[in-house]
């Protein structure tokens, strides 16, 4: 057809044998949130455009690397089929896409790196919620959540070398684990923050990463394996609101008895010299310990503080959009290096990011 572009014998076989409506929809969705001007302004930014003529340029791999979780369980060369023939469908197909191959599809994605990746997403980060968003405010303010989940790694040597051993205990088969720590608004579910590393880099070490995402008018809820007394104090310097899950290690003397049952108590720096403690407010409804900067229990009484907990967002959504089965199946990424890995999670994160407005609508 005339003017029609050209996509090559990849484009047309996909067109022919692989388009399905979903598989169609799902990539409309990825080109809507992630329009091709904005992919090719951060590989433009990360210094990632490609010097000459390829059969995957860096823009279509960008896309690649988001497709690959829509379709975890099949090939690089299958994932390009249906990518280019969703692509051709939205209208917003490359010029020429020639047959890829699977080492070509694996030396584009090195040639692109992670970090348009990583570009990516923080140009998508923090949209904007309004008033009526569902359970996106409480008393006033913005109601947002940090919480974790755990992504697993080829055990190459490289991966091994660059994320850590596996857990104590896990076997010698056992794989090596990344772990994901996310800050998101509890309404829309989208992601305002994240950061990731291996497993031996603790939830406090990375929550401290996402404290750029944090600030006045904003309650953030958290479970208890980010609360320590550093962490605390950075994250109230935000000007934001804390209720913070509290673990049965961390000490809570009970001080004064507020008239909802709650108590004011402190949060004691490691060592005395390290600065002075801090004073919050502890409610507790068994099993859970909640640690708050909101002392004022006549204005936010302990019993509303439930709702908050049970509406808290998990981290576990954002590997549940691409997950094959229950929530614990484990989620693996196929890449044989750290950056290839770390390229992998970003587009997790960029696709989840497309994928949350449409788990959030009434």
């Amino acid at each position: 057809m005339a003017g029609e572009k050209r996509y090559g014998r990849a484009a047309r076989d996909s067109r022919a044998a692989r388009g399905t409506v979903p598989d169609r929809v799902a990539i409309g969705v990825l080109v809507t949130r992630f329009p091709p001007a904005l992919v090719d302004r951060v590989i433009d930014a990360a210094g990632a455009r490609e010097r000459r003529r390829r059969a995957l340029p860096a823009r279509l791999t960008v896309y690649l690397t988001m497709a690959m979780w829509l379709w975890r369980d099949h090939g690089y060369e299958d994932v390009l089929l249906r990518l280019t023939d969703g692509l051709h469908w939205s209208g917003t197909g490359p010029d020429t896409a020639d047959t890829a191959w699977s080492g070509s599809i694996a030396k584009a994605r090195a040639r692109l790196g992670s970090e348009p990746l990583r570009l990516l997403f923080a140009a998508a980060a923090d949209p904007a919620t309004g008033p009526r968003t569902p359970g996106a405010r409480w008393h006033g303010l913005r109601l947002t959540a940090v919480d974790g989940a755990m992504v697993e790694v080829p055990g190459s040597p490289a991966n091994r070398a660059g994320f850590g051993a596996p857990p104590a205990g896990a076997g010698p088969a056992a794989n090596p684990r990344v772990r994901l720590l996310a800050h998101a608004d509890c309404g829309t579910g989208a992601l305002l923050n994240a950061g990731f590393d291996g497993d031996r880099t603790g939830p406090a070490e990375l929550a401290d990463r996402l404290l750029g995402s944090f600030g006045p008018g904003m309650l953030v809820l958290a479970g208890p394996d980010v609360l320590s007394w550093r962490l605390w104090r950075a994250a109230v310097a935000t000007g934001a609101e804390l209720a913070w899950h509290a673990g049965d290690a961390i000490v809570l003397p009970v001080g004064e008895r507020l008239p909802d049952g709650s108590y004011l108590s402190v949060l004691r720096p490691p060592r005395p010299g390290d600065g002075e403690p801090v004073t919050v407010r502890v409610i507790e409804r068994e099993p859970v310990r909640l640690v708050t900067t909101l002392l004022d229990a006549r204005a936010r009484p302990a019993a509303e503080f439930a709702a908050v907990r049970h509406g808290r967002w998990r981290a576990e959504r954002v590997l549940d959009a691409v997950r094959p089965g229950p929530r614990g199946t484990t989620v693996p990424a196929r890449s044989q290096s750290p950056d290839g890995v770390r390229q992998e999670i970003w587009a997790l994160l960029c696709l989840y990011q497309a994928l949350a407005p449409l788990t959030t609508q009434p």
